[in-house]
């Protein structure tokens, strides 16, 4: 995620210098490290030690305090940052139900939740989403088209695909992706 954006995302949530943001499902850091990089205390949370390890490598710079957990189990004191990011992984947590609870649990009175809507194997429908959380006192007070994301040639998707970093090919045993990909790009 671009600088720029991440600090379009903050103005609009009114965000403060400094701010205790939480990046939930943060994987290998492309919003966290964004956040972090524009003066925000980031905490990145992933229950995928691989993710945490890539962003630990690619947030080298940037101060991002990295844990292994869940999101429907989130080890934070109630109240305890100033907003929360739900960045395409809703659609991976079998319980998103609890994993909103939670996050509503940790943010501050008055806090903002980022959510990037992003579908995938097993997604909700959006109004599903936005349904639970009006039902957990959010209310949505803007939507953010931020483009189409960045752009990305053939053989950086493979590359992408082949190393495992699209959580989509997670469950695909690797004699079967062999068969599929070339094992050279």
């Amino acid at each position: 995620m671009p600088r720029d954006v991440a600090q379009h995302l903050a103005a609009s949530g009114v965000l403060e210098p400094g701010a205790h943001v939480l990046d939930v499902g943060a994987g290998t850091g492309r919003v966290a490290i964004a956040f972090a990089s524009v003066g925000y205390q980031v905490t990145a949370i992933d229950p995928a030690p691989g993710m945490l390890s890539e962003l630990r490598v690619k947030a080298r710079e940037h101060p991002v305090r990295l844990l292994a957990g869940e999101g429907a189990r989130l080890p934070f004191a109630r109240s305890r940052f100033d907003a929360v990011i739900l960045a395409r992984v809703l659609y991976l947590m079998p319980d998103w139900k609890a994993a909103l609870r939670e996050v509503c649990g940790v943010l501050k009175p008055g806090g903002c939740l980022f959510h990037e809507w992003g579908n995938g194997p097993g997604a909700r429908s959006e109004a599903e989403v936005d349904a639970v959380l009006i039902g957990l006192g959010f209310v949505r007070s803007k939507k953010l088209p931020i483009g189409p994301g960045p752009d990305m040639t053939l053989h950086d998707f493979i590359a992408r695909v082949t190393t495992g970093e699209f959580s989509y090919v997670w469950n695909i045993p690797p004699h079967v992706q062999e068969s599929c990909i070339p094992l050279r790009c």
